[in-house]
This record gives C-alpha cells, structure tokens and sequence, in this order.
C-alpha cells in the first residue's frame, strides 16, 4: 500500500507491506520495510512521552495515526485548563511530531510545572505528564 500527499515528494511514500517474488518463484511476505526515506505506515494510534523529560526550553511530542483522522494534541495545567492547543487538524495516517516551547497560546512563558498533553483522534484519546523546569 502506498501512500502520498498532493503533491507528492519523494519522502511522501511508506511501504506498510510488501510481497517479494524470487526468481524461483518463492514468495515472501515483508512488512515494517524501510527504505531510504521510505517509513511504514504506523498499525496503531499511539502518543509517545515528550523528550527531553523534563525540559527547558522546548520539548517534542511524538505521536502516530494509524489512519487519515482529524488530530487535536493541546497542553493542560494540572487544573485541567487548557494552555496551549498545538495540532488541531485533519492528518493523513503516519507517525508526526510537534514542539511545545513552553508558552501558552498567547504567547506566554509557562510556569516551572507539571503539564499534561492529549491527544485525541477519533475513537482515540491518550494523554501523558511532562514536567517544565526552569
């Protein structure tokens, strides 16, 4: 299966499976194939804890999407406020990053803390801790 964006670059395209034919006519079966800056496709949604952990200044947040799905990843204080909203869009299935440089929306420096982070994606929601020292 593959998979490019309009228009598509050459580190557009992942391979998630692929079959191999020998010249003797054996087949094989290959999956997770990387080649080049070929990447497979993620099997499941998934959020990855932020590096570094804890962080100052900036932090990346890892995540996957196992499918095309409409993708919110937003920052909250330990009252459950939301801080800062960083992807809020519809995303083609793949594995993603994002940074949080420790600011809200308005573009103010955080307080030293612990912050949650949550993804939600359809029929999945996972959320972790991360802590901002300063």
């Amino acid at each position: 299966m593959f998979h490019a964006n309009d228009p598509p670059a050459a580190s557009d395209f992942q391979i998630s499976e692929s079959v191999l034919i020998g010249v003797d006519g054996s087949v094989d079966m290959l999956t997770h194939v990387e080649i080049g800056g070929l990447t497979p496709l993620p099997d499941r949604f998934d959020l990855e804890q932020n590096t570094p952990n804890p962080f100052n200044p900036s932090t990346v947040i890892g995540y996957q999407l196992a499918v095309a799905a409409p993708a919110r990843l937003a920052i909250y204080n330990l009252l459950g406020q939301e801080v800062r909203v960083l992807v809020n869009e519809r995303k083609e299935a793949g594995s993603f990053t994002a940074t949080w440089d420790g600011t809200d929306d308005l573009g103010r420096r955080m307080d030293s803390g612990i912050y949650l982070y949550r993804i939600q994606t359809g029929d999945f929601t996972a959320a972790r801790r991360m802590l901002l020292l300063k």
